[in-house]
């Protein structure tokens, strides 16, 4: 499945805090509405949706609790927490194929590489596959972290355009996430997931969807970010034989390491 959305409409993050906004004050206003309040047409305001819907702020046109958080401390979608979380939700999401596709399987695999390999790959695997709006995810995940037109996730530097590269790209490690964030993604996924007790720190760095993949964090990377979580209370890293895992400890919400993030930030 395709993220769908007309390649005409970017991620546009400026445009995705006025909805935001206009949600928090008018949840579940109707679309003639919401066009009046933040100035945009009727098929901007559905393609917009259809995104914050994959970036989990919103549903039916209400905020989602995760969207309420964060409308509450970053309303504007500036801070690199945020952003940092709109990368996981989308870079772990089995239905946005092309995120999934790219961040857990090429790019770790391909650090640098032309928009001609993106492509290729992306179409040897079947990725989308009959889906008439996959070019323009493609476009989507490219310019989300590289355009310099409009404010989306280009500051998390996950992904670097190399000026007289012939459209080639540079993938990096994001070291800049947050240290709560990451306990955020660590305990979200365990929530969607099995409810296991640890969780090996190889499974975090070469399983899909965890934070050593979606980051393109090195073992030493992950390590240091977990031990700031260790000091915090919030995971346990143990070692049994030459096996490294981290324990998790009783918390039930992910979204209060979220809060806790922006109250400490703040």
């Amino acid at each position: 499945m395709a993220i769908g959305i007309s390649k005409t409409f970017p991620m546009n993050l400026d445009l995705i805090a006025r909805l935001t906004q206009c949600y928090g004050k008018q949840p579940g206003a109707s679309l003639d509405e919401v066009s009046m309040a933040v100035g945009l047409n009727r098929p901007k305001i559905l393609g917009l949706n259809k995104l914050m819907g994959y970036l989990g702020l919103q549903q039916d046109r209400k905020l989602t609790p995760l969207g309420v958080l964060i409308l509450e401390n970053d309303p504007y979608l500036k801070d690199v927490g945020t952003l940092c979380v709109f990368h996981y939700l989308l870079c772990a999401n089995e239905k946005a194929e092309v995120w999934y596709f790219v961040s857990n399987e090429f790019m770790p695999k391909n650090k640098q590489f032309t928009k001609g390999e993106f492509e290729q790959a992306i179409d040897k695997a079947g990725v989308g596959r009959g889906n008439t709006r996959l070019n323009a995810d493609k476009t989507l995940f490219l310019n989300t972290y590289t355009s310099e037109e409009y404010h989306a996730l280009q500051s998390l530097e996950y992904l670097r355009k190399i000026e007289g590269g012939n459209d080639t790209y540079r993938a990096m490690a994001i070291e800049k996430v947050p240290v709560l964030i990451l306990g955020f993604v660590l305990y979200d996924r365990r929530q969607k997931g099995v409810q296991t007790s640890t969780i090996s720190i190889n499974t975090l760095l070469t399983i899909n969807g965890q934070v050593g993949k979606i980051f393109l964090l090195q073992r030493e990377q992950l390590m240091s970010k977990l031990k700031q979580l260790e000091a915090k209370g919030i995971v346990g890293i143990s070692q049994i034989a030459d096996l490294d895992n981290i324990v998790f400890k009783h918390l039930d919400n992910p979204l209060s390491l979220l809060a806790d993030y922006y109250r400490e930030r703040s």
